[in-house]
C-alpha cells in the first residue's frame, strides 16, 4: 500500500492531467484578474444580492453606491461593490487612501455600528482619484461594523438633490444593511470556492462508477471513470459505447460476467456483487466490482450493472482529505465512522460517545469543510466514500465464481 501522502499527491497531481477534470474546468467560472487598484470588484446589479443592495440604495434615495469590505485579515485588500456606476470607473480607485480619510472623518459609530456623514464630491474625488464623483451633487460617506468580519467604507451619491434634502437617519439604516450585503455575498463566494475545492479533489479521490446494460453499453459514468476511460490503462469504451477490458482477451471475459451479474436480483447486501481482477497497463492488477442493481420497483427492463473500481484504502485517503481542512484527529476520526456506520448517531456508538460530543463535532466539522447542515454533508460523504462497505481480499476463492464461467 503507498504512503497515503504519496496517494494524495498523486490523486492531486493526476487533476492536472485528467481529461474530465479539464472539461469539469472548463464549465467552472474562470477566476477574474485584479483591477490595478488590487482589490477585487463586485457589480452588484449581475450578483445575489442584487435585490437586498438595490432595496438599501432605494431606502437612502440615492442614484450611485460604492462600497468597500474590508475584512479582518492583514493580507486581504478587500473586495469593491458598485452600483449605479460603470466599473470601469473603479479601475483606479484609491483604495486605501479613502479609507484613510474616512478614518479620520468618520471616526465613532453610533449604538448601530454605523455612521454617516456628508462630504463635499470634488474632495473625495481627489482622495479615492474618481473624476466622476465631481459631477454629483451631494455625496454621503459612511462607515459600518460587520460582525467580526472587518468594516464596511460606502459612499452614496445624488446627481439633482441638495445636500441638506438628505436624510442622514435613513442612509445610517441603509448603511447597515449595505454592510450586511456584502458580508454575505463575501461570505457564500468563499463558501462556494471552498466547495470547488473539495469537489475537485473528491472527483480524483472518489471510486470509479460506470452504469452499463446487459450488452455493456455504458449509459453513465462520473469523473473518475471516465478519467480511467481516458487513460487506456485498465478499461476502454470501444466506438460503439460499450465498455471493454484493455487487454481485448479480457473483454470476453467482462462481458460474460456483467452479462451473468445482471441475471441476479438486485439485493441490500452484497451478497450478489461479482469481482474481477483486471490487468493494469503497468503490469499490476485492480479489483473491478460488478453490482446489479434495478429501477424503481425492480421493473424488468430497468436492470443494470453498476461497474465500481474501488480506490485503495478509500477511509485512509478520507481521513487525509479532511484534515487538510483542519479537523483535528478526533473529529477526522468522527468522520471516518460516519462514513463507515452510515449515521453520526452510529458513528457516536461506534466510538463510544455522548451525543453532545456528537452534536459538538458536527458543529465543528460544518464549519470547517464550509458546509451548513447534514443534508450538504450526507451529499459530501456520498461523493467520498464508496458504495462498498469492505472490498475482500484479492484470493484465488473470491475470484473463482467469475473465473468458473
Amino acid at each position: 500500500m503507498p504512503d497515503l501522502d504519496e496517494a494524495i499527491e498523486r490523486a492531486l497531481g493526476s487533476a492536472e492531467r485528467s481529461p474530465a477534470t479539464e472539461r469539469r474546468r472548463a464549465n467552472r467560472q474562470p477566476l477574474q484578474s485584479l483591477p490595478l487598484n488590487g482589490s477585487a470588484q463586485v457589480s452588484v446589479n449581475s450578483s445575489t444580492i442584487a435585490g437586498a443592495w438595490k432595496a438599501a440604495v432605494d431606502l437612502s434615495g440615492g442614484d450611485s453606491c460604492v462600497g468597500i469590505l474590508s475584512v479582518a485579515h492583514p493580507h486581504v485588500r478587500g473586495t469593491i461593490f458598485s452600483s449605479g456606476c460603470d466599473q470601469s470607473d473603479l479601475t483606479f480607485l484609491n483604495a486605501d487612501e479613502l479609507r484613510r480619510w474616512v478614518e479620520e472623518r468618520v471616526p465613532s459609530l453610533d449604538h448601530d455600528g454605523a455612521s454617516v456623514i456628508m462630504a463635499d464630491p470634488k474632495e473625495v474625488a481627489e482622495v479615492a482619484n474618481l473624476p466622476w464623483l465631481k459631477h454629483l451633487s451631494a455625496l454621503a460617506i459612511g462607515r459600518a461594523e460587520v460582525s467580526n468580519e472587518g468594516v464596511m467604507r460606502a459612499f452614496v451619491g445624488w446627481r439633482n438633490r441638495a445636500p441638506e434634502d438628505v436624510d442622514l437617519r435613513r442612509l445610517a439604516l441603509s448603511m447597515r444593511v449595505l454592510a450586511h450585503c456584502a458580508l454575505t455575498y463575501n461570505y457564500n463566494s468563499r463558501r462556494e470556492r471552498r466547495l470547488q475545492i473539495l469537489e475537485g479533489m473528491i472527483d480524483e479521490l472518489a471510486p470509479a462508477l460506470m452504469l452499463v446494460s446487459a450488452t455493456a453499453q455504458v449509459f453513465w459514468t462520473n469523473y473518475r471513470a471516465e478519467s480511467i476511460l481516458a487513460e487506456r490503462r485498465l478499461l476502454v469504451r470501444n466506438g460503439g459505447n460499450m465498455l471493454a477490458s484493455r487487454t481485448p482477451s479480457n473483454t470476453a471475459l467482462l462481458r460474460r460476467a456483467i452479462s451473468e451479474a445482471i441475471s441476479l436480483l438486485p439485493r441490500v447486501d452484497e451478497e450478489n456483487d461479482r469481482y474481477l481482477l483486471m490487468p493494469r497497463e503497468d503490469g499490476g492488477d485492480d479489483v473491478i466490482v460488478l453490482r446489479p442493481v434495478a429501477g424503481r420497483d425492480g421493473l424488468e427492463g430497468n436492470r443494470a450493472v453498476m461497474v465500481i473500481v474501488p480506490q485503495d484504502d478509500m477511509l485512509g485517503i478520507v481521513g487525509k482529505l479532511v484534515s487538510l481542512y483542519g479537523l483535528i484527529p478526533s473529529e477526522a476520526r468522527f468522520v471516518s465512522a460516519i462514513i463507515e456506520a452510515g449515521s453520526p448517531a452510529l458513528a457516536a456508538i461506534q466510538l463510544g460517545i455522548t451525543d453532545q460530543t456528537a452534536k459538538t463535532y458536527m458543529k465543528r466539522i460544518y464549519a470547517k469543510l464550509g458546509i451548513s447542515c447534514q443534508l450538504e454533508l450526507g451529499i459530501l460523504f456520498a461523493s467520498i466514500a464508496p458504495p462498498l462497505r469492505s472490498v475482500p481480499a484479492v484470493t484465488s476463492q473470491a475470484f473463482h465464481q467469475i473465473n468458473a464461467l
